[in-house]
């Protein structure tokens, strides 16, 4: 419980970014099923770490184009391994990556607003803008397909009609 969630070393020969957004999604699970708030009080500086950790690494990818637009990576978890497989395609971006961190942070600022943490508006924040729909409320955020994401499918998709044709 120091800030990164990964799988141990024991378990996994490499580290699984997904997991650090799992284990925040659970240990906030956790608290809003039981609430421990003596587990929490003590594993909070830790969480509160690893929701850090979140925000200084997607800040590597927060640079904007030349003209001013975002690009479709602005603010993702940067380029790693993202497969077991040994292929060119094992090395990217992971939208499974990025949608468990969002879920970790996400779950895990419903739990900071409950217990009155005043840095929830600003991890609510930094939530939708990961999401690119900063503009929704919290209920509709939940069930909502990003924008970026869509795009990135959808590119990916027409790549492969094209190759295909």
């Amino acid at each position: 419980w120091r800030g990164f969630f990964g799988i141990p070393a024991i378990q996994a020969p490499m580290v699984w970014l997904p997991c650090h957004g799992r284990v925040l999604w659970a240990a906030a699970r956790y608290y809003q099923l039981s609430g421990d708030r003596a587990w929490l009080d003590n594993k909070l500086p830790a969480l509160l770490s690893a929701l850090h950790w979140i925000s200084k690494t997607r800040s590597l990818t927060k640079h904007r184009n030349p003209d001013g637009s975002r690009p479709l990576e602005y603010g993702w978890i940067p380029p790693g391994r993202v497969s077991d497989g040994k292929s060119a395609g094992a090395h990217g971006i992971s939208i499974f990556t990025d949608s468990n961190m969002w879920l970790g942070m996400e779950t895990m600022t419903e739990v900071l607003e409950q217990i009155g943490i005043s840095q929830a508006a600003a991890w609510r924040d930094e939530a939708a803008e990961a999401m690119c729909i900063d503009w929704m409320k919290h209920e509709d955020l939940v069930q909502a397909i990003p924008p970026a994401y869509t795009q990135f499918i959808g590119e990916q998709l027409l790549a492969q009609i094209k190759a295909a044709a």
